[in-house]
């Protein structure tokens, strides 16, 4: 196969591959809006996003003893499984991730991250709202970089506040070969690629090896409708209100004990729980058995959801921190020339102060003269 290149400006940083013989479980997160409670898609989100401390970022509740559950390995595995996490987040942002996941104790085998400077160089401004085509590169990238021998059931993590469903559901189509490369060059120019680029997936994309997706969890943190998601086939994507619920298809699965299940109820409120479970019988989401069995083990715990009051959890994350609607968004097009300023101005000041360093550095090295 021939040499794997990105093509898109992206970064990607400690990436540590599972070992030729390995086989089973991959699982790729999302970090914003699915790990941590952030919306960098608003203008109030990207600003605190920016500013805020690994200490201050908040977890979606639920989500990292969901994470963890995965990391740590299934109960039949004897091994960790890896985790990866891709992002839209700017490379600038990987010391406060990375410290962010070492306070939550929470170890990933690579980030990978979008450079949007880059994609405004180019004069990208459309590639730097929309993250398909940066996201399907960079899942593509790792599947790659596995042995092609390695039987990969991938699990991926995303949220309802960025086009995760519609990558990821692209990306198992891909693996599974269902598009031809008439239809991939087709899907790729639609998404923007350059033709450089197009070539670059067009390679990833006919890697021959064992790599399929097995399970799409997006979690609803906007409480998007399940209709609104693109069409996909249920044994394929869970449409998740919740962590709660992410964590029951997980137990199904095989893939959670009941302990994992209640690590991550514990961090809910009887509500949310409540409403959790409601809305996973009308769907008919899983086995009364199995919505049985999670109750019992719950009320062990002291936790009795058929006592809480029937009222609808609140989204979590507010109205106005929602991604830009048609009417409220950052024209980034007219803005590009105040960035561009911006950047030549703090260049030329870089510039400038560097210069006085080494004119005072030369200043004291050099002797005096008596």
């Amino acid at each position: 196969m021939p040499a794997v290149t990105a093509g898109f400006p992206l970064h990607r940083f400690n990436n540590q591959h599972p070992p030729p013989e390995y086989s089973g479980l991959v699982v790729t997160s999302d970090i914003d809006a699915t790990y941590l409670q952030t919306a960098v898609h608003s203008l109030r989100g990207l600003v605190r996003a920016a500013l805020e401390k690994a200490e201050e970022k908040r977890t979606i509740p639920g989500m990292l003893p969901i994470l963890r559950a995965f990391r740590d390995g299934i109960p039949s595995y004897e091994e960790q499984i890896p985790l990866y996490f891709v992002s839209a987040s700017p490379p600038q942002m990987l010391k406060v991730l990375v410290q962010k996941m070492e306070l939550d104790q929470l170890v990933a085998d690579g980030i990978t991250l979008k450079d949007p400077l880059r994609l405004l160089r180019r004069g990208r401004i459309t590639q730097i709202k929309q993250h398909v085509l940066y996201k399907l590169t960079a899942l593509l990238l790792n599947r790659c970089e596995r042995a092609s021998g390695s039987a990969i059931e991938e699990i991926l993590l995303g949220d309802d506040s960025e086009s995760d469903a519609e990558i990821y559901l692209l990306y198992a189509r891909i693996l599974e070969e269902h598009l031809s490369e008439k239809e991939l060059r087709e899907t790729f120019d639609e998404l923007g690629a350059t033709s450089r680029e197009q070539e670059n997936l067009l390679v990833l994309a006919r890697r021959q090896d064992k790599s399929r997706v097995k399970r799409i969890y997006i979690h609803r943190t906007f409480a998007r409708k399940v209709e609104d998601l693109p069409s996909h086939s249920p044994d394929l994507l869970l449409a998740a209100k919740d962590a709660f619920q992410i964590a029951i298809d997980a137990y199904v699965h095989g893939w959670f004990t009941l302990q994992d299940v209640r690590n991550v109820a514990l961090e809910l409120d009887v509500l949310t729980l409540a409403s959790s479970i409601k809305e996973a019988q009308e769907r008919e989401l899983f086995h009364e058995d199995i919505i049985e069995t999670v109750h019992q083990d719950l009320e062990s715990i002291g936790i009795n959801i058929e006592e809480a009051p029937d009222i609808e959890p609140k989204p979590l994350i507010p109205e106005s921190e929602e991604p830009f609607r048609s009417n409220v968004h950052l024209d980034l097009e007219s803005a590009l020339p105040s960035i561009r300023r911006t950047l030549e101005k703090s260049a030329h000041q870089a510039q400038h102060l560097a210069k006085r360093a080494i004119h005072k550095a030369q200043q004291v090295n050099t002797p005096k003269q008596d």
